[in-house]
């Protein structure tokens, strides 16, 4: 009867640190891709499918990539798609959360060409703030801006993308800003907000 409970609790036990390692290594069961590591392969609960890989959501970066076109500054977004397990249809500027391989900048760059096929470089981006959340889902976003200085709008692209996480791209004129549905308030304030910092930056009568 011992050796029958040794055995049960052993196993038990191996169960319970199995459990509680998988939960420290998948974070709060939200998928994010994962282009650079071993993918975990199985289903969980929510159905998703191998080739997801769950991490913390502790960190992100966001890119505002402003290009100016006819005395008007447009801002590159997309619109979330189906594939997206939140906000679907809603509008955001290229974001994600940062690998354990990479910074913050880096992941600003990685997303934005994701997203939209638009190549932009860490060299030419600014940060503007560290937006901290603690009481909210994630908890630090790094965002940050650059400015294009191109004739036409690059073209765009969701060729690089997960599949069904974006279903438009559009550079957005910021007359237009307005008659989009964001993801949040917040989001795209921030948006106008470079875009009147760089106005007052090239101005020298404000």
């Amino acid at each position: 009867m011992t050796t029958v409970f040794i055995i049960l609790f052993t196993l038990i036990a191996g169960l319970l640190i199995v459990k509680l390692y998988r939960r420290m290594m998948l974070g709060k069961n939200y998928p994010v891709p994962r282009r650079n590591f071993p993918m975990y392969v199985g289903r969980n609960r929510r159905g998703i499918t191998p080739g997801t890989y769950y991490v913390s959501r502790s960190c992100a970066a966001e890119a505002v990539v402003l290009c100016k076109k006819n005395g008007v500054w447009h801002v590159l977004a997309n619109k979330r798609g189906p594939g997206c397990f939140n906000s679907v249809g809603l509008w955001n500027v290229p974001s994600g959360y940062v690998d354990t391989d990479e910074t913050c900048e880096r992941t600003a760059v990685r997303e934005t060409f994701e997203e939209t096929g638009v190549s932009i470089y860490e060299r030419n981006l600014t940060l503007y703030c560290l937006d901290s959340v603690p009481t909210g889902r994630q908890n630090i976003v790094a965002v940050y801006y650059t400015v294009l200085n191109r004739e036409e709008l690059p073209s765009t692209s969701d060729e690089y993308s997960e599949k069904g996480e974006i279903s438009e791209i559009k550079w957005i004129p910021e007359t237009e800003f307005d008659y989009y549905r964001w993801i949040s308030e917040n989001h795209i304030g921030r948006v106008k907000e470079i875009i009147k910092l760089l106005d007052k930056d090239s101005d020298p009568n404000k």
